[in-house]
């Protein structure tokens, strides 16, 4: 389905049954990353980020980018085994809160309590 442009991806991706990411070249993949906070099974090609984002069979499916019949066969695979699809689903949901606004905020402060933390050498003035 190609439904053009949307403001609103969370009420477009809430109608769709599997999540498709077949990018050939990717880099945070911030699409990804909503499909997978809201409980969508997804299938994307190992490119970019993505590895990083999700881990291949425990939040979703990894398949190369070429060739295409690898996207469908992995497609296939969650339509035919739902409870897969749904746990994979659940995982990526949990794996999602770790890019989150709070954690994010969460890292940002505990770099700069590190940061804070360590000694500083102490300036000779003459």
């Amino acid at each position: 389905m190609f439904a053009g442009w949307s403001s609103d991806t969370g009420d477009l991706l809430r109608t769709m049954d599997l999540f498709a990411f077949p990018s050939l070249n990717e880099g945070m993949g911030k699409a990804l990353v909503e499909a997978m906070y809201l409980r969508r099974p997804i299938v994307a090609t190992r490119v970019g980020a993505v590895p990083q984002l999700m881990e291949d069979e425990v939040h979703g499916l990894l398949v190369p980018a070429r060739p295409p019949s690898a996207l469908t066969q992995a497609l296939q695979m969650l339509c035919d085994e739902p409870q897969l699809a749904l746990g994979l689903a659940e995982a990526a949901h949990e794996r999602s809160k770790a890019f989150g606004v709070d954690s994010m905020i969460e890292m940002i402060e505990t770099m700069y309590q590190d940061l804070l933390s360590r000694s500083t050498p102490e300036l000779a003035l003459s």
